[in-house]
Protein backbone atom coordinates (compact mmCIF):
# COMPACT_ATOMS: atom_id res chain seq x y z
CA UNK A 1 0.00 0.00 0.00
CA UNK A 2 1.72 2.98 -0.61
CA UNK A 3 1.62 6.15 1.45
CA UNK A 4 -0.85 8.17 -0.13
CA UNK A 5 -3.13 5.61 0.00
CA UNK A 6 -2.58 4.92 3.99
CA UNK A 7 -2.56 9.02 4.86
CA UNK A 8 -6.38 8.98 2.43
CA UNK A 9 -7.46 6.18 4.71
CA UNK A 10 -6.13 7.82 7.98
CA UNK A 11 -7.85 10.97 6.40
CA UNK A 12 -10.85 9.54 6.05
CA UNK A 13 -11.20 7.48 9.28
CA UNK A 14 -10.28 10.79 10.90
CA UNK A 15 -13.27 12.28 9.28
CA UNK A 16 -15.50 10.36 10.01
CA UNK A 17 -14.20 10.51 13.30
CA UNK A 18 -14.83 13.75 14.17
CA UNK A 19 -18.23 14.33 12.26
CA UNK A 20 -19.24 11.36 14.99
CA UNK A 21 -18.30 12.72 18.04
CA UNK A 22 -18.27 16.44 17.91
CA UNK A 23 -20.55 17.39 14.80
CA UNK A 24 -23.38 14.67 15.77
CA UNK A 25 -22.35 13.51 19.33
CA UNK A 26 -21.93 16.76 20.79
CA UNK A 27 -23.49 19.38 18.33
CA UNK A 28 -26.52 17.09 17.64
CA UNK A 29 -28.19 18.29 20.82
CA UNK A 30 -28.16 21.70 19.30
CA UNK A 31 -29.84 21.14 16.19
CA UNK A 32 -32.55 19.39 18.09
CA UNK A 33 -32.73 21.05 21.49
CA UNK A 34 -36.01 23.62 19.99
CA UNK A 35 -37.81 19.92 19.05
CA UNK A 36 -36.85 18.92 22.76
CA UNK A 37 -38.42 21.99 23.75
CA UNK A 38 -41.40 21.37 21.27
CA UNK A 39 -42.01 18.32 23.75
CA UNK A 40 -42.31 20.37 27.18
CA UNK A 41 -38.01 20.62 27.63
CA UNK A 42 -37.36 23.93 30.18
CA UNK A 43 -34.48 26.33 29.03
CA UNK A 44 -33.13 26.00 32.77
CA UNK A 45 -33.03 22.37 32.31
CA UNK A 46 -31.67 22.24 29.09
CA UNK A 47 -28.79 23.90 30.19
CA UNK A 48 -28.55 21.62 33.09
CA UNK A 49 -28.35 18.63 30.41
CA UNK A 50 -26.02 20.80 28.33
CA UNK A 51 -23.90 21.15 31.24
CA UNK A 52 -23.57 17.78 32.50
CA UNK A 53 -22.55 16.84 28.77
CA UNK A 54 -19.52 19.73 28.76
CA UNK A 55 -18.51 18.80 32.57
CA UNK A 56 -18.38 15.12 31.65
CA UNK A 57 -16.26 16.32 28.64
CA UNK A 58 -13.44 18.71 30.45
CA UNK A 59 -13.42 15.62 33.15
CA UNK A 60 -12.39 13.20 30.49
CA UNK A 61 -10.29 15.27 28.54
CA UNK A 62 -7.95 15.24 31.26
CA UNK A 63 -8.38 11.84 32.25
CA UNK A 64 -7.76 11.16 28.33
CA UNK A 65 -4.24 13.58 28.50
CA UNK A 66 -3.07 10.69 31.68
CA UNK A 67 -3.68 7.28 29.62
CA UNK A 68 -0.52 5.61 28.60
CA UNK A 69 0.01 5.35 24.92
CA UNK A 70 -0.32 1.84 24.44
CA UNK A 71 -4.05 2.21 25.91
CA UNK A 72 -4.56 4.95 23.36
CA UNK A 73 -6.20 2.74 20.82
CA UNK A 74 -8.41 1.18 22.70
CA UNK A 75 -10.08 3.72 24.29
CA UNK A 76 -10.54 5.61 21.27
CA UNK A 77 -13.09 2.08 20.10
CA UNK A 78 -14.42 2.47 23.07
CA UNK A 79 -15.58 6.22 23.00
CA UNK A 80 -16.58 5.81 19.61
CA UNK A 81 -18.80 2.33 20.55
CA UNK A 82 -20.18 5.28 23.34
CA UNK A 83 -21.12 7.85 21.18
CA UNK A 84 -22.85 5.89 19.02
CA UNK A 85 -24.48 4.27 22.42
CA UNK A 86 -25.28 7.91 23.48
CA UNK A 87 -26.93 9.43 20.44
CA UNK A 88 -29.44 7.02 20.16
CA UNK A 89 -30.00 6.84 24.24
CA UNK A 90 -31.32 10.26 23.51
CA UNK A 91 -34.48 8.56 22.15
CA UNK A 92 -35.42 7.73 25.88
CA UNK A 93 -37.78 10.74 27.23
CA UNK A 94 -37.00 12.04 30.64
CA UNK A 95 -34.81 14.22 32.39
CA UNK A 96 -33.03 12.12 34.02
CA UNK A 97 -32.97 9.65 31.02
CA UNK A 98 -31.19 12.61 28.96
CA UNK A 99 -28.98 13.57 31.94
CA UNK A 100 -27.49 10.24 31.70
CA UNK A 101 -26.99 9.98 28.17
CA UNK A 102 -25.67 13.47 27.52
CA UNK A 103 -23.20 12.78 30.12
CA UNK A 104 -22.10 9.56 28.49
CA UNK A 105 -21.90 11.50 25.37
CA UNK A 106 -19.48 14.25 26.64
CA UNK A 107 -17.10 12.36 27.86
CA UNK A 108 -17.02 10.04 24.40
CA UNK A 109 -16.58 12.82 22.46
CA UNK A 110 -13.47 13.81 24.47
CA UNK A 111 -12.20 10.43 24.14
CA UNK A 112 -12.29 10.59 20.25
CA UNK A 113 -11.16 14.18 20.17
CA UNK A 114 -8.17 13.88 21.88
CA UNK A 115 -7.52 10.60 20.91
CA UNK A 116 -8.62 10.52 17.31
CA UNK A 117 -6.83 13.96 16.61
CA UNK A 118 -3.76 12.24 18.36
CA UNK A 119 -4.02 9.15 16.09
CA UNK A 120 -4.63 10.58 12.83
CA UNK A 121 -1.66 13.04 13.40
CA UNK A 122 0.37 10.31 13.93
CA UNK A 123 -0.69 8.14 11.31
CA UNK A 124 -0.60 11.15 8.59
CA UNK A 125 3.33 11.85 9.91
CA UNK A 126 3.97 7.75 9.28
CA UNK A 127 2.73 8.17 5.59
CA UNK A 128 4.72 11.71 5.68
CA UNK A 129 1.51 13.26 5.02
CA UNK A 130 1.82 15.99 8.02
CA UNK A 131 0.22 19.04 5.90
CA UNK A 132 -2.86 16.58 5.23
CA UNK A 133 -3.32 16.93 9.37
CA UNK A 134 -6.53 19.94 9.00
CA UNK A 135 -8.83 18.30 6.50
CA UNK A 136 -9.76 16.00 9.25
CA UNK A 137 -11.32 18.91 11.09
CA UNK A 138 -13.92 19.31 8.17
CA UNK A 139 -15.40 16.11 9.65
CA UNK A 140 -16.60 18.31 12.73
CA UNK A 141 -18.60 21.07 9.86
CA UNK A 142 -19.68 17.75 7.85
CA UNK A 143 -21.82 16.37 11.07
CA UNK A 144 -22.84 19.69 11.76
CA UNK A 145 -24.84 20.16 8.63
CA UNK A 146 -25.74 16.34 9.15
CA UNK A 147 -27.86 16.94 12.12
CA UNK A 148 -28.98 20.40 11.39
CA UNK A 149 -30.66 18.24 8.03
CA UNK A 150 -32.37 15.59 10.75
CA UNK A 151 -33.53 18.57 12.49
CA UNK A 152 -35.04 20.39 9.19
CA UNK A 153 -37.26 17.37 9.55
CA UNK A 154 -40.45 18.33 11.92
CA UNK A 155 -40.94 14.74 13.98
CA UNK A 156 -40.79 14.18 17.42
CA UNK A 157 -37.66 14.72 18.96
CA UNK A 158 -37.58 11.05 20.12
CA UNK A 159 -37.86 10.13 16.40
CA UNK A 160 -35.19 12.49 15.01
CA UNK A 161 -32.54 10.99 17.69
CA UNK A 162 -33.08 7.57 16.40
CA UNK A 163 -32.08 9.28 12.98
CA UNK A 164 -29.35 10.64 14.14
CA UNK A 165 -28.56 8.07 15.73
CA UNK A 166 -28.23 5.51 12.52
CA UNK A 167 -26.23 8.55 10.91
CA UNK A 168 -23.88 7.61 13.95
CA UNK A 169 -23.55 4.49 13.56
CA UNK A 170 -22.85 4.87 9.40
CA UNK A 171 -19.79 7.50 10.80
CA UNK A 172 -19.00 5.18 13.11
CA UNK A 173 -17.94 2.25 10.40
CA UNK A 174 -15.11 4.20 8.90
CA UNK A 175 -13.81 5.75 11.96
CA UNK A 176 -13.41 2.51 13.88
CA UNK A 177 -10.55 2.06 11.44
CA UNK A 178 -8.30 4.16 13.50
CA UNK A 179 -8.63 2.12 16.64
CA UNK A 180 -7.81 -1.29 14.22
CA UNK A 181 -4.92 0.33 12.31
CA UNK A 182 -1.47 -1.66 13.59
CA UNK A 183 0.71 1.53 12.95
CA UNK A 184 1.80 2.34 16.43
CA UNK A 185 4.22 5.60 16.19
CA UNK A 186 1.91 7.64 18.59
CA UNK A 187 3.27 5.51 21.60
CA UNK A 188 6.57 7.58 20.78
CA UNK A 189 7.03 10.27 23.66
CA UNK A 190 6.12 13.58 22.99
CA UNK A 191 8.95 16.25 23.92
CA UNK A 192 8.32 17.81 27.04
CA UNK A 193 7.76 21.81 26.72
CA UNK A 194 10.45 24.07 27.67
CA UNK A 195 10.12 26.77 30.39
CA UNK A 196 10.24 29.07 27.44
CA UNK A 197 7.47 27.92 26.30
CA UNK A 198 5.42 27.32 29.28
CA UNK A 199 4.30 31.23 29.65
CA UNK A 200 2.75 31.02 25.88
CA UNK A 201 0.99 27.74 27.06
CA UNK A 202 -0.45 29.55 30.29
CA UNK A 203 -1.82 32.54 28.19
CA UNK A 204 -2.63 30.20 25.38
CA UNK A 205 -5.12 28.38 27.55
CA UNK A 206 -6.85 31.57 29.73
CA UNK A 207 -7.89 33.01 26.28
CA UNK A 208 -9.07 29.20 25.75
CA UNK A 209 -11.18 28.75 28.64
CA UNK A 210 -13.13 32.36 28.44
CA UNK A 211 -13.31 31.07 24.32
CA UNK A 212 -14.66 27.91 25.85
CA UNK A 213 -17.32 29.89 27.99
CA UNK A 214 -18.68 32.33 25.33
CA UNK A 215 -18.34 29.65 22.52
CA UNK A 216 -20.64 26.60 24.79
CA UNK A 217 -23.37 29.22 24.83
CA UNK A 218 -24.02 29.76 21.43
CA UNK A 219 -22.64 26.41 20.59
CA UNK A 220 -26.12 24.90 22.80
CA UNK A 221 -28.50 27.66 22.47
CA UNK A 222 -27.95 29.40 19.26
CA UNK A 223 -30.33 27.33 17.04
CA UNK A 224 -33.15 27.59 19.65
CA UNK A 225 -32.62 31.57 19.45
CA UNK A 226 -32.92 31.21 15.71
CA UNK A 227 -35.90 29.16 16.04
CA UNK A 228 -37.77 32.20 18.88
CA UNK A 229 -36.75 34.42 15.73
CA UNK A 230 -37.25 32.94 12.36
CA UNK A 231 -39.05 29.46 13.26
CA UNK A 232 -37.80 25.78 12.95
CA UNK A 233 -37.41 25.98 9.39
CA UNK A 234 -34.81 28.84 9.68
CA UNK A 235 -32.91 27.65 12.24
CA UNK A 236 -32.18 24.70 10.61
CA UNK A 237 -31.22 25.90 7.59
CA UNK A 238 -29.14 28.51 9.89
CA UNK A 239 -27.39 25.32 11.57
CA UNK A 240 -26.99 23.79 8.07
CA UNK A 241 -24.82 26.59 7.27
CA UNK A 242 -23.27 26.68 10.32
CA UNK A 243 -21.61 23.42 9.69
CA UNK A 244 -21.10 24.09 6.10
CA UNK A 245 -18.99 27.41 6.89
CA UNK A 246 -16.56 25.28 9.38
CA UNK A 247 -15.71 23.13 6.62
CA UNK A 248 -13.57 25.31 4.75
CA UNK A 249 -12.67 27.78 7.76
CA UNK A 250 -9.79 25.74 9.32
CA UNK A 251 -8.06 26.65 5.97
CA UNK A 252 -8.75 30.20 5.37
CA UNK A 253 -7.72 30.94 8.45
CA UNK A 254 -4.16 28.97 8.07
CA UNK A 255 -4.23 31.54 5.25
CA UNK A 256 -4.86 33.83 7.17
CA UNK A 257 -2.21 32.75 9.73
CA UNK A 258 0.16 32.43 7.15
CA UNK A 259 0.05 36.15 6.97
CA UNK A 260 -0.47 37.23 10.25
CA UNK A 261 1.04 34.58 12.77
CA UNK A 262 -0.90 32.19 14.56
CA UNK A 263 -1.62 34.43 17.76
CA UNK A 264 -2.68 37.17 15.98
CA UNK A 265 -5.14 35.17 13.74
CA UNK A 266 -6.79 33.98 16.86
CA UNK A 267 -7.11 37.35 18.30
CA UNK A 268 -9.11 37.83 15.45
CA UNK A 269 -11.15 34.97 14.91
CA UNK A 270 -12.03 35.48 18.60
CA UNK A 271 -13.24 39.18 18.01
CA UNK A 272 -15.11 37.89 14.83
CA UNK A 273 -16.75 35.33 16.87
CA UNK A 274 -17.78 37.59 19.02
CA UNK A 275 -19.46 39.75 17.13
CA UNK A 276 -21.29 36.43 15.66
CA UNK A 277 -22.59 35.66 18.89
CA UNK A 278 -23.80 38.70 19.93
CA UNK A 279 -25.77 39.75 16.53
CA UNK A 280 -28.70 37.52 17.27
CA UNK A 281 -29.52 39.39 20.43
CA UNK A 282 -29.18 42.75 18.95
CA UNK A 283 -31.25 41.98 15.69
CA UNK A 284 -33.98 38.73 15.46
CA UNK A 285 -34.06 39.16 11.50
CA UNK A 286 -33.25 36.14 9.12
CA UNK A 287 -30.23 38.47 7.72
CA UNK A 288 -28.72 38.69 11.41
CA UNK A 289 -29.68 34.84 12.10
CA UNK A 290 -26.98 34.57 8.36
CA UNK A 291 -24.43 36.43 9.47
CA UNK A 292 -23.99 35.08 12.68
CA UNK A 293 -24.25 31.28 11.34
CA UNK A 294 -21.52 32.35 8.83
CA UNK A 295 -19.49 33.71 11.50
CA UNK A 296 -19.70 31.48 14.22
CA UNK A 297 -19.40 28.56 11.52
CA UNK A 298 -16.34 30.12 9.76
CA UNK A 299 -14.51 30.79 13.37
CA UNK A 300 -14.76 28.01 15.80
CA UNK A 301 -13.62 25.32 13.87
CA UNK A 302 -10.41 27.47 13.06
CA UNK A 303 -10.11 28.60 16.49
CA UNK A 304 -10.02 25.16 17.77
CA UNK A 305 -8.26 23.39 14.45
CA UNK A 306 -5.62 26.16 15.45
CA UNK A 307 -5.65 26.16 18.96
CA UNK A 308 -4.68 22.57 19.14
CA UNK A 309 -2.13 22.68 16.82
CA UNK A 310 -0.08 25.37 19.16
CA UNK A 311 -0.64 23.14 22.24
CA UNK A 312 0.74 20.43 20.95
CA UNK A 313 3.73 22.61 19.40
CA UNK A 314 4.42 23.90 22.98
CA UNK A 315 3.54 20.82 24.98
CA UNK A 316 2.85 17.41 22.66
CA UNK A 317 0.13 15.72 22.88
CA UNK A 318 -0.50 15.82 26.72
CA UNK A 319 -0.63 19.42 26.09
CA UNK A 320 -3.96 18.90 24.07
CA UNK A 321 -5.57 16.81 27.19
CA UNK A 322 -4.48 19.87 29.49
CA UNK A 323 -5.70 22.17 27.50
CA UNK A 324 -8.83 20.55 26.53
CA UNK A 325 -9.76 19.75 29.79
CA UNK A 326 -9.29 23.34 31.13
CA UNK A 327 -11.37 24.93 28.31
CA UNK A 328 -14.11 22.07 29.29
CA UNK A 329 -14.07 24.31 32.37
CA UNK A 330 -15.50 26.77 30.41
CA UNK A 331 -17.49 24.98 28.15
CA UNK A 332 -19.89 23.40 31.67
CA UNK A 333 -20.09 27.10 33.00
CA UNK A 334 -21.37 28.71 30.57
CA UNK A 335 -24.38 26.71 29.24
CA UNK A 336 -25.32 26.03 33.21
CA UNK A 337 -25.42 29.71 33.96
CA UNK A 338 -26.72 30.76 30.27
CA UNK A 339 -30.20 28.41 30.90
CA UNK A 340 -30.55 29.90 34.35
CA UNK A 341 -30.45 33.64 33.00
CA UNK A 342 -32.63 33.25 30.08
CA UNK A 343 -35.35 31.40 32.23
CA UNK A 344 -34.89 34.20 34.53
CA UNK A 345 -35.31 36.90 32.11
CA UNK A 346 -37.62 35.14 29.47
CA UNK A 347 -34.86 36.11 26.92
CA UNK A 348 -31.39 34.77 25.88
CA UNK A 349 -29.78 38.33 24.99
CA UNK A 350 -28.20 39.32 27.74
CA UNK A 351 -26.36 35.60 27.88
CA UNK A 352 -25.85 35.90 24.29
CA UNK A 353 -23.94 39.11 24.92
CA UNK A 354 -22.40 38.31 28.28
CA UNK A 355 -21.25 35.40 25.98
CA UNK A 356 -19.67 37.65 23.17
CA UNK A 357 -17.62 39.61 25.96
CA UNK A 358 -16.14 36.86 27.69
CA UNK A 359 -14.37 35.29 23.89
CA UNK A 360 -13.69 38.78 23.19
CA UNK A 361 -11.68 39.29 25.92
CA UNK A 362 -9.88 35.71 25.16
CA UNK A 363 -9.20 37.55 22.01
CA UNK A 364 -7.69 40.70 23.83
CA UNK A 365 -5.41 38.24 25.84
CA UNK A 366 -4.41 36.72 22.58
CA UNK A 367 -3.60 39.95 21.02
CA UNK A 368 -1.46 41.29 24.09
CA UNK A 369 1.00 38.15 23.63
CA UNK A 370 1.81 40.10 20.49
CA UNK A 371 2.42 43.33 22.56
CA UNK A 372 4.20 40.84 25.03
CA UNK A 373 6.28 39.60 21.80
CA UNK A 374 7.29 42.80 20.01
CA UNK A 375 10.22 44.65 20.51
CA UNK A 376 10.62 47.98 18.77
CA UNK A 377 13.41 48.49 15.70
CA UNK A 378 16.41 49.78 17.31
CA UNK A 379 16.91 53.72 16.49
Amino acid sequence: MSQNHSALIALAAGLAALALAMGLGRFGYTALLPAMQAGGLGTADAGVIAAANLFAYMVASWAVGKTPAAWWRRGFLLCVAASVASTLGMAMEGLGSWLAWRTVAGAASAGVFVLGVGLILDRLAAAGRSDWGGFAFCGVGLGIAASGLVALDRQAASHAWIALGCVALVAALPALRLGFDGVNTHAEASPAPSRRTSPDLAQLTTAYVLEGFGYSVAATFLVAVFARGGGIALAGWAWVLTGLCAVPGFFLWRRVTARLNVWRALALAYAIQAVAIALPALSATPVAAVAAATGFGGTFLAITGLTVAEARHLGGIPAIGRITALYGVGQALGPLLAGWLAEAQGSFDNALLLSAACVLGGGVILFSHHIRRWKPCPS
